[in-house]
This record gives structure tokens, sequence and C-alpha cells, in this order.
């Protein structure tokens, strides 16, 4: 399959959601990046104490794992067989941060897990879902 074989409609809206969702991954990116010790100063303590407490090889975790996912998703809305490769690093990027934070630092300790693991796990989830995706579109020929 060469990526002649045209997608169907909810192709487009899966890639586009998929955009939209990496597009709100950057821009927390960006906002945390950026937070000074007065934003942080506003936060649940133990969230401003892991966002403070984040090595530096976590911050290029985040920054793989958001920014390489766009461009995964942009990859599919240009049809190209690299938009799973590119999921596939974002998520390990987003694996590796997370498995991090919850296993080797003591956040689960100093906050509830209904609050602290809600949205590391959608990230995760999502993230398998974005690899299936493009996998997926890739074996049907919608990739090129």
């Amino acid at each position: 399959m060469d990526g002649s074989t045209r997608p169907p409609a909810w192709y487009w809206i899966v890639a586009v959601l998929a955009l939209l969702w990496e597009a709100v991954g950057c821009y927390f990116y960006v906002v945390q990046v950026r937070m000074g010790p007065a934003e942080l100063a506003q936060l649940p303590p133990a969230q401003a104490e892991a966002f403070a407490g984040m090595a530096t090889w976590q911050w290029a975790a985040f920054a793989t794992a958001v920014w390489v996912g766009l461009l995964g998703a942009l990859g599919l809305l240009m049809r190209r067989r690299w938009a799973s490769l590119a999921f596939w690093v974002s998520l390990i990027a987003a694996a590796a941060q997370y498995g991090y934070t919850f296993f080797a630092t003591p956040i689960l300790q100093r906050m509830p897990a209904s609050e602290a693991l809600p949205l590391p796990i959608s990230i995760i989830v999502l993230g398998l879902v974005f690899v299936w995706f493009a996998g997926f579109a890739a074996n049907k020929g919608w990739l090129r």
C-alpha cells in the first residue's frame, strides 16, 4: 500500500482531535516552563513542589512528549507514515516523565492519587490510542 487510498471522513476528525489535544499539551508546557515563584505559590503545595523539583531531563522529556506529539498529529494531517514514529517517541517521553514522577518522587505521599493520576493516565492512554491509530492508518494505506 502506497498511501494512495483515501481515508474516510472520520480519519480527518480523529487527526484534527489529535492536533487539538497535542496543541493543548504544548500550551501547558509553555505555561509551566514560564512559571515563576509567584505562579508556583498559587498552586497546591504538592504540585508546586513537583514542578519546582523537576530535573532538566524531565523538562526535556516533557518538551519531547508534547512537541513531537504535535509533529505526529501534523503528520496524520499530512498523511505521512512517520506520524507513527513521532507518536511512539512522544509516548515514550511522557511515560519516562510520569514514570519517574510517580515512582521516584514522593508526589503520591503528598497528593491523593485521585488528584494526581487522572491527567497523566489520560495522557498515556491517549498516547497509546494515537500510536495505534497511526499504525492502523498506515496499514489501511492512508499514510504514505
